[in-house]
């Protein structure tokens, strides 16, 4: 029986250190049917020859170079130009492990569910030299759901998988990228709303964290000091303006439940009156993960700073 085709969609920008560890790890997987596409991001480094060698030296590793995009359009761009009889998509960073199995476990949990579909995982914190720094935590003790993804993302990239109903359902799409805060929160909240999202509390991804990450995981009191500050900063009011962007490309598309949360949270999170805020902020169904974080949020809503 022939293995799903996978594609793998890699966006490099300046990643030479760990590149070439990164693409051996996805050539050593277990599951064999795979198209490693990866579009360069306008990298200045050595990161180019790196691609054109593996791209020179393994028929399924297809390389674009392009343009420097930024993060969330570079992997959106990818979305819309990955194989079409892809069965599964996969988001894939530069600079981290995957264990070989990584993808088998995706496709053994995507081939079971119907309509649209991603699965994400849990990943362990590792330094530069792959030693451990965090244990494993549960990314989702409340489970997952639109709600949810409204005002935080459980999803790490780097370990997200989806199936082809849920990439037809993102491409195409005239998304404004400056709106988002991640790509891969975005396709948490559209699959979310329209289809299924599984979490598999097993670490499939090192996840790397060094000096150039474009979003790291944080310890100790790095932790600590960076989730105050970013509760506390302005720029959180992205989460308002991603929800919006997201009722606006696919609100009239979502079951009526979905888009009147969605709706909710864009009207009453933004309205001029603190009563009106406050009065959301104590009813509102969506929540984070965590019973702190999910205190704080409320007051961001309430203080007009979502």
């Amino acid at each position: 029986m022939t293995e799903p085709l996978v594609a793998i969609l890699l966006s490099t920008y300046n990643g030479e250190r760990f590149l070439g560890e990164q693409l051996d790890s996805l050539l050593a997987q277990t599951h064999r049917n795979m198209r490693i596409v990866v579009r360069d991001d306008g990298s200045s480094d050595g990161t180019r020859a790196i691609l054109d060698r593996y791209g020179r030296a393994h028929a399924n590793v297809e390389v674009t170079y392009g343009e420097n995009l930024r993060n969330v359009a570079s992997f959106f761009w990818l979305v819309d130009h990955a194989p079409k009889d892809a069965a599964y998509l996969c988001f894939c960073d530069q600079d981290d492990v995957w264990e070989p199995d990584k993808v088998a476990r995706g496709v053994r949990a995507l081939q079971a569910l119907d309509g649209p579909a991603m699965v994400f995982t849990n990943v362990q914190v590792v330094d530069a030299a792959l030693r451990p720094l965090a244990a494993d935590a549960n990314r989702a003790p409340r489970g997952t759901a639109f709600e949810n993804s409204l005002v935080q993302n459980v999803a790490t990239g780097c370990t997200v998988m989806f199936n082809a109903a849920a990439a037809a359902g993102l491409r195409g799409r005239n998304v404004r990228h400056a709106e988002l805060i991640q790509h891969d929160w975005w396709v948490y909240q559209v699959v979310s709303a329209s289809g299924r999202v599984v979490y598999d509390a097993y670490p499939t991804v090192r996840y790397r964290q060094h000096g150039s990450n474009v979003i790291g995981q944080p310890t100790g009191l790095r932790f600590w000091t960076g989730r105050i500050r970013r509760q506390l900063d302005p720029s959180r009011r992205l989460l308002r303006r991603q929800a919006a962007e997201l009722l606006r490309v696919h609100g009239a598309g979502f079951p009526p439940e979905k888009r009147r949360v969605l709706e909710e949270f864009v009207r009453h999170s933004g309205a001029e009156s603190l009563l009106e805020r406050a009065r959301y902020a104590l009813r509102a169904p969506v929540y984070r993960q965590q019973a702190l974080d999910d205190v704080i949020l409320r007051l961001l809503i309430a203080a007009g700073r979502v």
